[in-house]
């Protein structure tokens, strides 16, 4: 028998650690293909706000205002959509490294959890592809007729994913935060890699990059 299971968590950053595609995209990519002509206007005009309140800083604000692009979509185009873009933009181009870690980590026994503060239904096909059973993603919040608000359902995820909001997630699932490992590339990973027994930098920006090398963190890549 096999004593070198390890059933701790192995969290996973959608972004960055896996796929090199930040969310505003998918929330872009999302308003322009719906169906009605009043999203795709919303939506151009939207994202062309929420770019500069991104480069700015102003992260939260800005996806406040891409997905707000999504107002009085069907949950079945959501759906739809969802699945469509998983396909065509992100499981095409993973990481070759990130999918590698994703594998050692099966193979050690690891509970794999996919991070993302994208919506669900495109952070659940990525999922699949890998064979990663928990997701912990932002939901868009319907109103009664099932169809989207354009708000996301709270506690909404931020690109800073840590702290007692995801370890409230994770619990949901018998999970403990500080006791797993996580992977992160970007500088807005380092409160999630800060709060983990076993972070890692995985082809990291020079920020974290930096961070890493400070405070002794693995690098890969």
């Amino acid at each position: 028998m096999d004593h070198t299971t390890d059933h701790r968590a192995a969290l996973f950053r959608l972004e960055g650690t896996l796929s090199p595609r930040p969310t505003l995209t998918a929330a872009a990519w999302l308003a322009l293909n719906a169906r009605r002509v009043r999203a795709r206007l919303l939506g151009l005009s939207s994202f062309a706000l929420a770019g500069p309140l991104a480069a700015g800083g102003a992260a939260a604000r800005a996806g406040e205002l891409a997905w707000s692009a999504l107002e009085g979509m069907s949950e079945d185009r959501l759906l739809v959509l969802g699945e469509l873009y998983a396909e065509e933009h992100l499981v095409g181009a993973l990481s070759e490294v990130g999918v590698e870690l994703v594998e050692r980590c099966r193979a050690a026994g690891h509970r794999l959890v996919l991070l993302s503060d994208n919506l669900d239904v495109i952070a659940r096909p990525v999922a699949r592809h890998l064979g990663i059973d928990v997701v912990i993603a932002n939901v868009m919040e319907l109103d009664a007729a099932g169809r989207a608000t354009g708000k996301l359902r709270a506690p909404v995820l931020g690109p800073s994913l840590g702290g007692p909001v995801l370890a409230a997630r994770l619990s949901e699932h018998d999970l403990e935060l500080r006791t797993a490992c996580a992977y992160g590339s970007h500088q807005s990973d380092s409160p999630l890699l800060g709060a983990v027994a076993l972070p890692c930098a995985v082809t990291p920006e020079p920020a974290l990059r930096r961070m890493a090398r400070e405070l002794d963190w693995p690098v890969v890549g």
